[in-house]
């Protein structure tokens, strides 16, 4: 029997109430009671994280563009004067009487929220000055998905009283209510009660919400019927609707007002995102008029708090600012904004911009509104009045000119063509052909999110295409436009916000002629630009190439370009930068800063000069440039106490390693390798100092390299606990695995199987390195030959190579086939991978080490490898 531990667990019951009241507050594995009994907003976004590795993505690329916009203050310009208004459908689900809540309490909670958000509430104080009217409303919806009146809201009996936050109350399928098109609707369930399993067991807690970019099929807000309204079976202090505000305050992005703190941290080191609110450690309880925390007062006021709610009054500039970023154009939520299913006719207002009611123009005319006025102006912009000219001409404005200028983009006076010929202009050239130019779209599985358009110079749009309806996953829709000598602008959209790739699907575009690529892309948000030109007849053909491009500097997500300046006889005006072949940045200058790229990818740069007659030179020398590989940060996890028992040995392939008590010992510097669709045993030797104790064990892979072992499949072994040394396991590793080096976890702990970030009281863990490998990884090495590559249609070369580019030719390269390139050591360690666009693909080697190494091109259909040799 193990004594003293049995002493420890009677003292730990004696002191139950202290000991456990601080684990709570210290234990980033327990959460804070205070957190789960108000809000699951934030528990419920990092469980989603978690089960959603685009979901990541995503929520970076909204946080991205909403700090650009609020950076930019664009929001603060669109938000004067603007009220946007959501239609809200409510879900009741009763499971009696008292829960099924009324018509009337409903409407409560809709008042609440227009006084909360438009900052109207009685209780208003002035204690911040930065306080704001969000000139965001709320409407109980007016018109059905259908088209039809509705109350906006929905009733359902059902026998369950208790909901956890695993979404089950929105899916009729599970027995709740599936949401109304959450594009159109913000949707909110009313339940009996919640809970939110803890490591304390279940925990009520009053509502949670979504955040901004995840799975529309259960976007929306879940509030307990008690906690919902200013009225009915609500009670003090909850009857002020101020908690539904919090709430919807997560739908439209904001964070606690602490900021998004792991459980158990000090808050004064996190932030909301938002500049106008201090710092806060913690939540509040109470209504503490004048509390303090991170060196100033705290702002208790505010709906992201948790206070009374008899002092919540306030939402920030910076917040409102933050929320209405999702809603105007190009945010997550703009078609909330738009969306019209409020219903009802609203009273034309003479100052709305449209022409509405009985205005017989924009504002202006009617019985409503002052007469509309026909005198023109001179600087409108438009041909009106008795104008012969745009702004010019007849009784009112300057007279038009008739004299050309030959640098005004328009043919006008003798000219015979745009800024040439006549008297005035130098002669045109040979009037141009257009070129055929041809738009291919290869779809992700939401074809009908994609759309485009190509502008010209003056920002028309001359061409477009979309949406596209009919087309399903790894479909083409090609179009052929022809466009005559000049600069243009494509751009691409996509509805959704997450691009063509590669969150559903592996979609890509092009823009080329018979010779040229002008754009091409794949990976984007809400939109990507590019801007190209065609060339014509030009009387200057000197071509002022820059030289001696290079990059330094290189990380994660940014590299420094440098080139040699170009000389030209009409002197250069400035330098375009491509990556690959589009158009990221002009400048004048000779160095540009390379923001926002992906690790762990090769990218190629190159630089084009423009002088002062319009030339535009031919391209730099390419530079190939990889960034550097992301670091994940895995969880923690120790055993507290090994002066009884810890791990003497681990045994996997070509690991071997013996050691000596430590709670937690990181070997990653050891490795070994798998391959995939092989099984394995691993062997684990216990070492107890003096009695023999029972001991469980488990094993974790992290297939995915994500940084995480809570993914299916990834707890490779367990064993209960006995007295048995050694004890060993076996285990198959997935084909679907990834490819490259990833972290294994082996913990041992007395009496029990460990989970992977738990941090136990008495055992250890130990962290290896595993390099998982396709079965064909090393066939460079024994049964392929070099002339079996070539016929497959693979070469490289210089082979061998001392430094600078390496060259990979993939013959049977299919624009609509995904393939990549995968660098491997001998070892058949994954070292650099590169995604396949063209038959042709050049990279940098200089950072590899003498050797031999392997170049294999992997695709659905199969892996092909050559080897090479760096000298």
């Amino acid at each position: 029997m193990k004594k003293k531990k049995i002493i420890l667990l009677i003292m730990c019951f004696l002191f139950g109430t202290s000991i456990n009241a601080q684990q709570e507050v210290t234990s980033p594995k327990a959460p804070k009671n205070v957190h789960d009994v108000h809000c699951g907003a934030e528990r419920y976004l990092q469980r989603k994280l978690l089960q959603d590795v685009n979901y990541q993505n995503r929520r970076n690329e909204i946080e991205r563009y909403t700090q650009q916009k609020i950076s930019e203050g664009e929001v603060n310009k669109s938000i004067n004067g603007s009220i946007i208004t959501i239609p809200v459908v409510v879900h009741v689900l009763y499971s009696n009487s008292t829960n099924n809540i009324s018509d009337a309490q409903i409407q409560s909670q809709i008042t609440a929220l227009n006084s909360d958000f438009r900052r109207s509430n009685p209780s208003s104080s002035n204690t911040w000055a930065q306080a704001a009217d969000c000139e965001i409303e709320f409407c109980l919806a007016g018109i059905d998905p259908n088209g039809n009146a509705t109350t906006g809201i929905t009733r359902k009996s059902t026998t369950v009283s208790n909901w956890s936050d695993q979404d089950l109350m929105k899916n009729a399928s599970s027995g709740g209510v599936s949401p109304w098109n959450t594009s159109e609707y913000l949707n909110i369930w009313i339940v009996a009660g919640l809970y939110a399993n803890t490591p304390q067991g279940p925990s009520p807690f009053n509502g949670y919400s979504s955040f901004p970019g995840g799975n529309s099929a259960v976007d929306g807000v879940v509030m307990t019927s008690n906690k919902f309204g200013t009225i009915g079976t609500v009670s003090s202090p909850y009857n002020y609707g101020h908690i539904t505000s919090h709430e919807i305050g997560h739908f439209l992005n904001l964070f606690h007002i602490w900021g998004n703190v792991p459980q158990g941290q000090n808050g004064c080191s996190y932030d909301d995102q938002v500049n106008d609110t201090p710092l806060c450690k913690e939540p509040t309880q109470g209504c503490p008029n004048g509390k303090t925390s991170c060196g100033s007062t705290d702002m208790i006021q505010n709906y992201m708090d948790y206070s009374s709610g008899t002092c919540l009054d306030v939402f920030t500039e910076g917040q409102k600012s933050r929320m209405r970023v999702n809603l105007l154009p190009g945010g997550v939520r703009v078609s909330l904004a738009n969306s019209n299913k409020c219903g009802g006719v609203t009273a034309p207002t003479c100052s709305d911009g449209i022409q509405n009611g009985t205005e017989t123009g924009i504002d202006c005319g009617g019985s409503s509104c002052a007469p509309c006025s026909v005198t023109p102006t001179c600087n409108d912009g438009i041909q009106n009045g008795t104008e012969t000219g745009i702004d010019c001409g007849g009784s009112s404005c300057a007279p038009c000119s008739v004299t050309p200028t030959c640098n005004d983009g328009i043919q006008n006076g003798t000219e015979t063509g745009v800024d040439c010929g006549g008297s005035s202009c130098a002669p045109c050239s040979v009037t141009p052909t257009c070129v055929s130019v041809n738009v291919f779209i290869t779809f992700d599985a939401y074809s009908n999110e994609t759309s485009w358009v190509i502008k010209n110079s003056s920002g028309q749009v001359i061409q477009s295409g979309g949406s596209y309806g009919n087309y399903s996953s790894g479909q083409t829709a090609v179009t052929n436009v022809c466009l005559p000598p000049g600069c243009y602008t494509y751009i691409i959209y996509d509805s959704y916000g997450d691009g063509i790739c590669c969150y559903e699907g592996n979609g890509y575009y092009t823009v080329a002629s018979a010779s040229t690529i002008f754009a091409t892309g794949s990976s984007f948000g809400y939109s990507q630009v590019t801007s190209f030109c065609i060339e014509g007849n030009t009387t200057d053909t000197q071509a002022p190439t820059p030289v001696s491009l290079s990059a330094s500097g290189t990380t994660q997500t940014t590299t420094n370009l440098t080139w040699t300046g170009s000389t030209d006889n009409v002197a250069v005006t400035g330098y375009d930068v491509y990556k690959g072949s589009t158009l990221i940045a002009s400048v004048s200058g000779t160095t540009y800063n390379v923001t926002g790229l992906t690790s762990s990818t090769t990218y190629a740069f190159s630089v084009r000069a423009k002088d002062a007659a319009g030339n535009v030179s031919a391209s730099s020398n390419v530079v190939n440039v990889t960034t550097s590989g992301v670091v994940l940060t895995y969880c923690g996890s120790a055993g507290q106490i090994v002066t009884d028992e810890y791990i003497s040995k681990v045994v996997l392939e070509t690991i071997n390693n013996s050691s000596t008590a430590q709670s937690y010992s990181d070997f990653t510097n050891l490795s070994t390798n798998l391959t995939k669709g092989n099984s394995y045993t691993i062997t684990v030797t216990p070492a107890w100092t003096g009695s023999v104790y029972a001991e469980g064990y488990s094993v974790w892979i992290d297939y995915n390299q994500d940084g995480d072992f809570t993914d299916a499949g990834e707890q490779v072994w367990t064993k209960a606990a006995s007295t048995s040394s050694p004890v060993s396991g076996n285990f198959t590793i997935p084909s679907g695995a990834a490819s490259g080096s990833t972290r294994m976890r082996v913990s041992m702990k007395y009496n029990g199987i460990p989970t992977s970030c738990e941090t136990f009281q008495y055992g250890e863990v130990e962290d290896y390195t595993v390099n998982l490998v396709s079965s064909s990884a090393f066939s460079i090495f024994a049964s392929i030959s070099e002339e079996e590559n070539e016929l497959k249609g693979l070469s490289v070369f210089p082979n061998p190579i001392n430094d600078g580019l390496l060259s990979v030719v993939y013959a049977n390269y299919k624009a609509n086939v995904k393939a990549s390139i995968v660098v491997r050591d001998v070892l058949g360690r994954a070292i650099r991978t590169i995604e396949v666009t063209s038959k042709a693909t050049r990279f940098n080697i200089d950072d590899l080490k003498s050797g031999i190494y392997s170049i294999s091109v992997e695709t659905e259909g199969g892996v092909i490898t050559k080897r090479f040799t760096k000298q």
